[in-house]
């Protein structure tokens, strides 16, 4: 047969492409919305040869997308580009219909669209996609800081692999990229670090067999490698076995004597899990089968304590201790349960992860990095590009994991009895559930706030030292109605600290040489985004407040002091505050802690954005003097941003009967905590995604004054700019 008389693979697609430009038109007849979605878009967009990146050809990406509209000079100073806020409609949560114009003005012989490449570091989170993306920007004719540039999304990704020799690998190209040795090339080193991974992405499916067996179960990197067809493969063959394997010898790190003991008896081949009671061997398909593992581990855990509470109560263990053993062995047990459920429905939670990364449109995204890469974006623009709609906030968003607010609800309540009970231990269908609703996330929104925070992000990976390497940092937008709600509630706590720390208002004391006595004002910006945010604030607040010496300071503390804490205390410790000029964006500090930057610039307020997870920066915070108040933005009441006990005054794990202490530490304190509506409303964040918005807010915590009495000395202790009391107990 002759090749000739077959049709061309570019044929067959320019074909299907024509009837899927067909199957488009008839469609938006009968609903018109498919036309600015992200369905409609990839229907319309012809096929042809893309490249082996997606940040291969900005250039080439930006010519195909729609064509940028002018932002008037009304709405330059605003920050908001004109006709954002007329493409969006009330009802459409995913992109206006306005956008269609742009789309049809796309010439049909270009490229598809692919992510722009702000957008585009969660596709380099599987192993596969790293190796190939080094060698590529190695082989692009560009200058070195735009090679820089893309490696450094791609190592962004590859810092977050599942796999431990993939984020070595990120860190050392890192680290060797911001050195500068005229010896090596850059070419030489993406080179080298693309050949080192593709000789780890060889390894991965031993490497995922050891991550199946971790307690707790890491979700995040088995998510990572259900996205990755390699990684799905590879754990297609994992068995329940698998997931309940342990050394028979050597205990994991963390877990208990009898939870060890059981796993160990369900590995053993003459075990329960391999023979009936009556030692009739079980067919092997029936024990791969998850489902039944599940209902099978459920009965043998009952039987397995009772002998194992008999046994150790006869030997002399105290009931204390068993009590304590069984809530270990709960915590062990209820863990691998859910894994294995968690292994059963992992290809489904990847077709919906795949879903749900097409919200928004592609073409709206290229607009949205090119016009807000400085300035705060309107939240319409937020919803066209990534379908992220502010206006469909659901109020009490869960952000923890389903398996976290189950067992706080049915194991940390528990009487403390040494009767393990059926109910102690999830069913098939309600483990089911969990599974299915672990929160996904929309991951070019993931990227896009990641690059636009890259500074933080670096500095923050270390204080996540408490949850898996593969948990994203999170982050929140500084949208421009964000920002305009929170300069204004940040002046006017600026003028109530004013207010109590006895300077007039509304006009300034004359002192001795006619200048004005009023203190310095500092507000401190504390974690994610803090450096756009000091930009943002400094410019604002300079025009709400003329006349005031507002200096806003950004910083991410450090994990560990590099001074001597006797220069704190003499004063000698040479600092400068923030220069005014803010024409370019300004670097957050890095080189002090926390106790150090407080004691330093003595901030009236502080804004703590997304504090790390299962760490608490709040107690710092309230023990200076020189704090008034304090807000703390992203997700609230969970160990999400800060200690959820510490924190937020929520209950403890397995204390106190999972009940809230009735003080929490902020009240001891002598802090009060509100809500702010108005300013959450405006929030969004990491775990915001579409459909699901309303996982971060505003809560603030304010110190409580003591009332004074006319002529009675003054006993709110508040420091002055200097540090010193301005009254003291008597």
């Amino acid at each position: 047969v002759s090749p000739d008389i077959l049709p061309s693979s570019a044929s067959l697609s320019r074909a299907l492409w024509f009837f899927g430009q067909m199957a488009a038109s008839t469609f938006a007849s009968w609903h018109p919305a498919l036309r600015c979605s992200a369905l409609g878009a990839r229907l319309r967009t012809p096929p042809c040869s893309a490249g082996r990146l997606g940040l291969a050809s900005d250039r080439a990406c930006a010519s195909a997308a729609a064509p940028a509209v002018a932002a008037s000079s009304s709405n330059a100073d605003a920050g908001q580009p004109a006709g954002w806020s007329q493409q969006v409609p009330a009802t459409s949560s995913i992109s206006p219909a306005g956008l269609q114009t742009d789309l049809v003005q796309t010439p049909w012989l270009s490229r598809p669209i692919d992510e722009p490449p702000a957008c585009s570091a969660f596709r380099f989170l599987v192993p596969s996609a790293i190796g190939p993306a080094l060698a590529a920007i190695g082989e692009l004719p560009l200058p070195a800081e735009e090679k820089r540039r893309r490696a450094e999304v791609v190592l962004r990704g590859c810092s977050m692999s599942p796999f431990e020799e993939h984020r070595r690998i990120a860190n050392r190209v890192r680290a060797d990229l911001n050195k500068v040795d005229p010896d090596v090339s850059l070419e030489t080193l993406l080179f080298d670090a693309s050949n080192d991974a593709l000789d780890v992405g060889l390894q991965g499916e031993e490497e995922l067999r050891e991550l199946v067996v971790k307690v707790p179960v890491p979700l995040e990197a088995l998510m990572i490698a259900s996205l990755d067809v390699p990684g799905a493969l590879a754990l297609s063959k994992i068995t329940p076995m698998d997931v309940l394997h342990v050394d028979p010898e050597q205990p994991p790190p963390g877990m208990p004597h009898v939870a060890h003991s059981f796993l160990g008896v369900l590995g053993w081949k003459r075990g329960p899990m391999y023979r009936h009671k009556e030692y009739v061997r079980v067919h092997k398909e029936e024990r791969e089968h998850f489902p039944w593992v599940i209902e099978h581990v459920r009965q043998l855990a009952q039987d397995f304590w009772k002998q194992y509470h008999n046994h150790h109560e006869k030997n002399g263990k105290t009931a204390g201790n068993l009590s304590m053993q069984m809530d270990a062995f709960l915590t062990i047990v209820v863990d691998k349960l859910f894994t294995l459920a968690l292994m059963e429905q992992l290809p489904e939670l990847a077709r919906r992860q795949r879903l749900l990364d097409t919200a928004g449109c592609v073409h709206s995204r290229w607009r949205f990095v090119r016009e807000f890469g400085s300035v705060p974006p309107p939240l319409e623009a937020v919803a066209v590009a990534f379908g992220i709609d502010w206006r469909r906030r659901e109020p009490n968003v869960q952000v923890d994991l389903p398996l976290r607010l189950w067992t706080s609800r049915h194991l940390w309540t528990r009487r403390r009895n040494l009767d393990l009970m059926e109910k102690y231990l999830p069913t098939v269908d309600a483990l089911g559930d969990m599974a299915l609703a672990t929160p996904l996330r929309h991951r070019p929104w993931v990227s896009l706030l990641a690059d636009m925070h890259s500074h933080e992000d670096v500095l923050l990976r270390p204080w996540y030292f408490k949850v898996r390497p593969e948990e994203p940092i999170r982050h929140v937008l500084w949208s421009s109605e964000f920002i305009r709600e929170l300069s204004t509630y940040t002046s006017e706590a600026l003028q109530a600290a004013d207010h109590i720390a006895g300077a007039a208002v509304g006009r300034a004391a004359a002192g001795p040489d006619g200048g004005s006595t009023r203190e310095t004002m500092a507000v401190l910006c504390v974690g994610s985004g803090s450096s756009r945010l000091q930009l943002y604030l400094g410019h604002i607040l300079s025009r709400l407040l003329p006349g005031w010496d507002v200096r806003v300071v950004s910083m991410v503390p450090a994990k560990e002091s590099k001074r001597d804490a006797r220069l704190f205390d003499e004063e000698t410790t040479a600092f400068s505050w923030p220069s005014a000029d803010l024409s370019q964006p300004p670097l957050a500090r890095d080189d002090l802690t926390l106790w150090e930057a407080l004691r330093l610039y003595r901030p009236r307020l502080v804004l703590c954005t997304a504090m790390p997870p299962r760490v608490d920066w709040s107690k710092h915070i309230r023990e200076s003097r020189s704090v008034l108040e304090y807000l703390l933005i992203g997700p609230t009441d969970s160990d999400r941003s800060g200690d959820a006990n510490l924190t937020w005054g929520r209950a403890a794990a397995w204390r106190n009967k999972g009940q809230a202490p009735r003080s929490p530490d902020y009240v001891r304190d002598g802090f009060m905590r509100r809500d702010l509506p108005q300013l959450s409303a405006l929030v969004l964040g990491t775990d915001d995604v579409p459909g699901r918005v309303g996982a971060n807010a505003v809560t603030s915590f304010r110190r409580l004054m003591q009332p004074k009495l006319t002529g009675a000395p003054d006993r709110n202790a508040v420091e002055d700019a200097s540090g010193a009391p301005r009254l003291k107990k008597k």
